[in-house]
């Protein structure tokens, strides 16, 4: 052929040669040597070479030669040789075009595809000369002419190898949405091959959708009701309803269909189906499936079924709605009523079922015949409510209208009471006990048990204060531990001050039962303690018990200095440190306790060391009149029970004093010296005794005129001695002596009237002074060998016997002030 021909992979065709000798044309050259080269020179062959005559050659060469590695355009060498000749060779360009077939399938292979639909087609494209698959290929895919998809696509159309390839139709693309019959053609090309088209004709309709929007599956109707079922036909691949679409329904289960009678298209899909319920059709009461079915070409036709209770009219009687009025929880409460329907019949078999909240009511519903009915509910596990319950059921039978009833029913509150109840009525408050209370929460209304009460049920005051208690831990816990209504209660004690407490406890149940209230009183005893006292004193110095029973003394009108403390009774005698809240001293005459009462005091506690000290103070005993009293001492101290100790006084009497001139100047003279001695004696018993150590003062009181006043304390005979100057225009004196009251005696007070005074005798040394110096010079030198006969012989008593003049001279000699009480002897007695 000529260079540049084509040729098909399934072509055989001859190449012819001329050998020939070129400087003698004619010869004929026999037997040349002739090779070839399907392969660029690669491999060299002889065979199919076929002499013709007149130095030509046939070269015969299949066009799917194995040599020929690939279709397209390729070079024959052809060599041409013999001996004693040139050698010649020459180069031949050719095209093979490769022959193909295509073969399509598909998977799922169906009619029709819905339009949700994806289905795979599988192409095969063949090599038909060498019988092998082509692969390297492009694939094109068109809808109806219009292109679809390409190898372009690699998700949509996969090259599997061997000439396979797979192509993905999704039949919800946009180009299917003219829902029918299309051509999908599937072009196959490759370079050097010859393109190879196949087509199918699958048909896709729209999937759909078909809903019964109204009325809800098992709806009731009566004989005297239209209604109307609504459904709704849509495309589920466009998302939109599908306008006149032809809806048939049957009322008689299939037997019989109606095509859009009564029917409306409210368009976007939406179709209205107008329904009596005496339609003959509707052959029975009760249960009835009515069949609705809806289609259009190019559709998928779908039907649903809609079930009704087609009934007939009943009545309750007397009422649907009754209000039951209250009830106790825990009691039963009962409706009877007739249900039947309207012709009238009674409904002898019906059920019923709840339509409101249960509440926990336990209903029971008692068939009685002929249409007669009694629901019982029992109010148990029903809470108590502010306001009443509306308990709602239905009462229905198949084919009967189904009837609602309302039962309006006020559970009120169960009655209760706390009985039984046990507790601890002292407790010592160092133990660190708390109250344990015991006791049975009672169900007045049903005589039982009230159970699962919990601490939070249970609410304490303190009676006294009206406030929660409140001891800062756990307060109160309620041990439930035998649920059989007995329970106990533990209420804390933790830092609670010894004393008296009555406790308000309120139980509940709430809010079913009703709440209870006790109250009951302990006491929190705090420690014992025991007083000891340890001395009492008066103002003349510490007092001494008298006998085993304390018994004190002490004169009247004088309080009594305290010093006690205050023992631990239970720990070891350890001291109770610091001041008492009160200490209160309560007195009552043993003579007459009529004349009782309490004496005021004042008491502190006096630290000696910081772990040990005595209550110190007074007790104004000087309200107590003479007699014998009993004392009886209360200390009151935070947390420790009140201490008492008791003891006797004697309320004495002051001693009488009695106040007398021992001796007195005889004459009394203007301007000249007064001298007095006065005695003064405690009338104890008879004979008298002095007092020693008394304060006197004596006030001289000058025609009527205070004058001077002086202070004498009375030596150990009682003896008490004055002197002061008379002034010069005395006419007359008075003396007024006096003695303040002491603890144990009485004061005094007396005057001396009716002393007359001369006028002055002369202006030289009276008689007196020169007589005082001459008698202490006598009594010095007598007192060694002669003092008592010098008193004898000089002293003659006027105003009292000769044996009390010797006894008082001893006295005087043992006094402070003798020499001057010798000096008013010897003046006294001349």
């Amino acid at each position: 052929p000529s260079d540049g021909s084509n040729f098909d992979s399934l072509n055989i065709f001859n190449i012819t040669i001329e050998f020939n000798n070129t400087i003698r044309p004619n010869d004929i050259i026999s037997n040349p040597n002739i090779n070839y080269s399907l392969d660029g020179g690669n491999t060299y062959r002889w065979k199919n070479v076929t002499s013709i005559g007149s130095n030509q050659h046939n070269i015969t060469i299949n066009s799917n030669d194995v040599n020929f590695t690939n279709y397209g355009s390729v070079d024959i060498i052809i060599n041409a040789s013999k001996s004693y000749y040139y050698n010649q060779s020459k180069s031949l360009n050719i095209k093979i075009t490769g022959n193909t077939s295509l073969t399509l399938s598909k998977c799922p292979d169906k009619s029709p595809y819905f339009s949700n639909e994806i289905f795979n087609i599988t192409a095969y494209f063949n090599d038909t000369a060498r019988n092998q698959g082509i692969s390297g290929a492009t694939i094109e895919v068109d809808i109806d002419g219009t292109p679809y998809i390409s190898s372009i696509n690699v998700t949509r159309i996969k090259d599997l190898g061997d000439g396979n390839y797979n192509i993905t139709i999704n039949c919800s693309d946009t180009i299917f949405r003219n829902y029918g019959l299309f051509n999908l053609r599937v072009n196959a090309s490759k370079s050097n091959y010859y393109n190879k088209s196949e087509s199918l004709n699958p048909i896709i309709i729209g999937n759909t959708s078909l809903i019964i929007l109204s009325p809800s599956d098992g709806s009731i109707y009566t004989t005297v009701q239209i209604f109307n079922i609504i459904v709704q036909y849509d495309d589920v691949v466009n998302g939109t309803g599908i306008s006149n679409a032809t809806i048939m329904y049957s009322l008689d289960e299939g037997v019989t269909f109606f095509e859009n009678v009564n029917v409306t298209d409210e368009g976007d899909g939406r179709y209205n189906i107008t329904l009596y319920v005496n339609h003959s059709n509707f052959s029975i009461f009760g249960f009835i499936d009515i069949i609705i079915n809806a289609s259009k070409q190019n559709y998928n036709n779908l039907s649903v079924s809609l079930t009704i209770h087609r009934q007939i009219t009943t009545t309750i009687t007397p009422s649907n709605n009754i209000n039951l009025g209250s009830v106790i929880r825990g009691l039963n409460i009962s409706y009877t009523f007739n249900y039947s329907d309207t012709n009238p019949n009674p409904i002898k078999q019906a059920t019923w079922e709840l339509v409101s909240n249960s509440f926990n009511f336990v209903p029971f519903l008692k068939n009685y015949g002929d249409g007669n009915y009694t629901m019982f509910l029992n109010t148990t596990n029903v809470d108590v409510s502010g306001s009443p319950y509306v308990y709602i059921f239905n009462i229905s039978s198949t084919g009967n209208e189904t009837q609602v009833i309302s039962l309006t029913i006020d559970v009120i509150i169960i009655q209760t009471k706390i009985v039984d109840v046990a507790w601890t009525p002292i407790i010592a408050r160092h133990s660190g006990f708390n109250q344990t209370i015991t006791f049975y929460f009672n169900d007045t209304t049903n005589n039982k048990p009230v159970k699962d009460v919990i601490t939070g049920d249970v609410i304490i005051r303190n009676f006294e204060t009206g406030i929660v208690w409140n001891r800062g831990d756990f307060n109160w816990l309620l041990i439930n531990s035998w649920n059989n209504g007995s329970y106990t209660l533990d209420v804390s004690t933790n830092g609670l001050d010894a004393g008296l407490y009555t406790l308000e406890i309120v139980v509940s149940n709430s809010p079913n039962y009703d709440l209870d209230t006790v109250y009951i009183t302990f006491y929190l005893r705090g420690n014992y303690a025991n007083i000891s006292l340890i001395s009492i004193d008066d103002p003349g110095g510490s007092l001494t018990p008298l006998g085993p029973s304390n018994n004190f003394s002490y004169f009247v009108n004088s309080n009594l200095d305290f010093n006690f403390n205050l023992t631990e009774a239970e720990f070891g005698d350890i001291i109770v440190l610091g001041d008492a809240d009160y200490y209160i001293i309560r007195y009552v005459n043993l003579d007459n306790s009529s004349i009782n009462g309490f004496l005021s005091h004042s008491f502190i506690f006096v630290y000696d060391i910081p772990t040990f000290g005595t209550h110190q103070g007074f007790l104004n005993t000087s309200q107590l009149l003479p007699g014998s009293y009993s004392i009886e001492m209360l200390l009151v101290k935070k947390n420790y029970e009140n201490s008492t100790i008791t003891f006797y006084l004697t309320v004495k009497e002051k001693f009488s004093v009695n106040i007398s001139i021992y001796d007195i100047t005889d004459e009394i003279i203007a301007g000249g010296v007064f001298n007095i001695a006065l005695n003064v004696s405690i009338i104890r018993n008879s004979p008298t005794d002095p007092l020693v150590g008394a304060s006197v003062s004596i006030t001289s009181i000058i025609n009527g005129i205070p004058d001077i006043t002086l202070i004498g304390i009375t030596n150990s005979s009682g003896i008490a001695v004055f002197q002061f100057t008379i002034p010069l225009d005395a006419t007359n004196l008075t003396l007024q002596v006096s003695l303040e009251s002491e603890y144990n005696i009485q004061g005094v007070s007396i005057d001396f009237t009716g002393y007359s005074v001369n006028p002055s005798l002369s202006t030289g040394i009276p008689f007196e002074v020169i007589l005082t110096y001459i008698i202490i010079i006598g009594a010095v030198l007598a007192i060694g060998g002669g003092s008592l006969g010098v008193y004898k012989g000089v002293i003659v008593p006027k105003k009292r016997a000769k044996a009390r003049v010797l006894a008082e001279v001893k006295t005087l000699f043992d006094d402070a002030i003798n020499l001057e009480h010798i000096l008013i002897i010897y003046k006294g007695t001349g």
